[in-house]
């Protein structure tokens, strides 16, 4: 017996349409924790660093806005939007990002980074 449906989600998944964290489908992307002493703020995805926060002063868990390209997420901290770096912090699923079509995995950071496509 032929299964279409299990192919539409086996070419998905190969194609990288599926989310790879099953277990938060439909559940916003949030920074759950720090990894830093202090987090470097950025003023736009690919900006000079506007200043560090130490992790203290950060409330826990974040609302992510945005992932840039170079793998910064874009939050609110102190009312103010600003950038920081992924691998300063460890979130509640996947960030998927490119980085000059270079494949990026920081385990330690946040929880499997992805890949080129």
């Amino acid at each position: 017996m032929r299964r279409p449906g299990l192919f539409v989600v086996a070419c998905a998944v190969a194609l990288g349409i599926a989310t790879a964290n099953p277990g938060a489908a439909g559940e916003a992307l949030k920074i759950d924790e720090i990894t830093s002493k202090k987090v470097s703020l950025f003023g736009a995805p690919t900006g000079k660093k506007i200043r560090r926060v130490p992790k203290s002063e950060i409330k826990t868990p974040l609302d992510v806005l945005d992932v840039s390209q170079n793998g910064r997420l874009l939050v609110v901290i102190d009312g103010e939007k600003v950038w920081v770096n992924s691998h300063q912090v460890r979130t509640n699923q996947t960030v998927n990002f490119e980085s000059g079509c270079v494949k990026t995995q920081d385990y330690a950071a946040v929880r499997g980074m992805g890949n080129c496509k």
